[in-house]
């Protein structure tokens, strides 16, 4: 997560739609709190580590947003 932090992305304009998902990704540390908030994610570090994280999970899905 160091070296393709979603947390180093660029901020997007993450207005929503009528069919996708929001993901978001928080994190205190050091006394300080930061997060990163896409509207599906199609690319980036957002997305790789999202899918990373419910790869852990087990859980199998049909389609991913």
């Amino acid at each position: 997560m160091a070296r393709a932090s979603p947390f180093n992305e660029p901020p997007e304009n993450c207005g929503g739609g009528s069919d996708g998902s929001r993901w978001i990704l928080e994190r205190a540390r050091k006394g300080s709190y930061e997060y990163a908030d896409r509207w599906s994610p199609q690319k980036g570090a957002m997305r790789d580590f999202g899918l990373l994280t419910l790869k852990l999970t087990g859980w199998e899905f049909e389609e991913i947003y």
